[in-house]
């Protein structure tokens, strides 16, 4: 099996024109080219996942998750969700089959599946993670595919597993007309089920960027925030366990990429 790579873009801009932007790809050596075929401005990629040897998933910030052969070919898009989309990661291949996971500025993370069938190649959102009240900064899996960690602006962190329930785990709220008209927009043909955390990692006393587990030991995490704190977690029992503290004090309006 050909060894995973990783590539990970960030961008300032939300949009530029498809020129631009190929030149930008062509400096960095990636071979993807965004092309809108009315050549207008398009919204660019956030994130860029490298799978095996054949295809990139890109998550976008039109919501959209996309993947694209080495020849530059769209070979599927899936409207996650209805605001920009912040992380990525892989949770599981086999075969022609990709589940991955996404976090968004909707307050939500999605569990979603890429099937790529020879004849007719499709994606299915399969559940939302319910959790936060503030834009989710970034989402990552253990290396097993079995858990999933979630960092927010809120302060939280949500420990999650990535079983699809059979039924909703969280309710789901009465939605004003606003929320209709977004939901219209993403709707896809199937319902995501509903899913609530295992545990919520609560230490951070201001916005957290970012959190993963930890590579030597899949029960322990780390994560970082804009109270200057990387912390240690007990991620099975969701105690904070070691806090390390950084001279340097991010304000609100910094953007940490």
């Amino acid at each position: 099996m050909a060894r995973k790579r990783h590539l990970k873009l960030s961008i300032l801009n939300q949009s530029c024109h498809p020129k631009r932007y190929q030149t930008f790809l062509m400096k960095t050596g990636c071979p993807l080219y965004l092309a809108n075929p009315k050549g207008e401005s398009l919204s660019v990629a956030h994130y860029v996942r490298l799978i095996l040897s054949r295809y990139f998933i890109t998550s976008s910030y039109d919501g959209q998750i996309r993947m694209f052969d080495y020849s530059k070919n769209l070979v599927s898009s899936t409207v996650a969700h209805s605001a920009p989309i912040s992380s990525i990661c892989m949770i599981s291949e086999a075969d022609s089959s990709y589940t991955v996971a996404s976090s968004s500025q909707d307050l939500t993370a999605q569990i979603t599946q890429v099937t790529l069938d020879s004849s007719s190649p499709s994606s299915t959102v399969l559940a939302s993670l319910h959790l936060h009240t503030s834009s989710l900064s970034s989402v990552a899996s253990n290396s097993s595919g079995t858990h999933l960690l979630t960092s927010s602006w809120d302060g939280l962190i949500g420990l999650w597993d990535t079983t699809i329930p059979s039924s909703d785990e969280v309710s789901e709220p009465i939605p004003n007309e606003r929320d209709r008209k977004k939901r219209r927009r993403i709707d896809n043909g199937s319902k995501p089920r509903r899913k609530a955390p295992l545990l919520v990692l609560k230490s951070h006393t201001s916005r957290v960027s970012k959190a993963l587990f930890a590579a030597e030991d899949q029960k322990k995490a780390y994560s970082c925030g804009f109270d200057s704190t990387v912390r240690k977690w007990d991620a099975e029992h969701g105690v904070c366990i070691h806090t390390f503290v950084s001279g340097f004090r991010a304000n609100d309006s910094d953007t940490l990429y």
